[in-house]
């Protein structure tokens, strides 16, 4: 633009011709601390939507079971995991939750389970079409999906609360494993993982 704009808004960025200066509004946010898990673990599953109902389930060291509830503030205790694991995607909400997949040795490792959350208790339902560890998660319960994991996947499964099926495939040679997932099954959001690229889903394709 050749001139600066009247009433920038947050987070906007624009280059002045005029002055030759590329300029910005800064959206200025910032992480302040929580309650402590009462599990110390890493490699879990969760739902996060919203942030003050969250929930987190499974994870290492060892195969936990152990599910905890955040309220905003700190962390209580829900019901277990019927089968511990780790490595395993979520998504959901903390009276409505899914992990699907995930690891649990000895062998064969990886799963195809899956449970759903009440808000009190697991359940178990139908499996993945074939057992797989660290893809994404997004979406809820009945509208949700997950993408990429391993081994050395790219595909995308849809799942409707009953049935999994087979959504669109990430663009080739992106197959990735322990990527973040977020957003819903129309509007979803995949990041990271082994690879630094980031993409948007529509419900169909990457």
């Amino acid at each position: 633009v050749s001139s600066d704009p009247s009433n920038p808004l947050e987070g906007q960025i624009w280059y002045n011709t005029t002055t030759g200066t590329l300029k910005g509004v800064p959206q200025l946010q910032a992480w302040s601390s929580s309650g402590a898990l009462a599990t110390t673990r890493y490699n879990m599953g969760s739902g996060v939507t919203p942030v003050t109902a969250g929930l987190v389930f499974g994870g290492t060291p060892g195969k936990q079971t152990a599910t905890e509830e955040y309220n905003g503030t700190g962390w209580g205790s829900g019901g277990n995991l019927g089968t511990g694991r780790y490595i395993l995607s979520g998504f959901g909400t903390q009276t409505a939750g899914l992990g699907a997949g995930g690891y649990a040795s000895p062998s064969p490792g990886d799963k195809a389970l899956v449970e759903e959350y009440n808000g009190t208790s697991w359940s178990e339902v139908n499996d993945l079409p074939a057992a797989r560890r660290g893809a994404a998660g997004f979406g809820t319960q009945t509208a949700g999906a997950i993408a990429g994991g391993v081994p050395n996947l790219n595909t995308t499964l849809h799942y409707d609360g009953t049935n999994w099926t087979s959504g669109g495939n990430l663009p080739v040679g992106q197959d990735r494993t322990e990527g973040g997932g977020t957003g819903t099954l129309t509007a979803g959001f995949l990041a990271a993982g082994d690879n630094r690229t980031s993409f948007e889903y529509d419900g169909s394709s990457w």
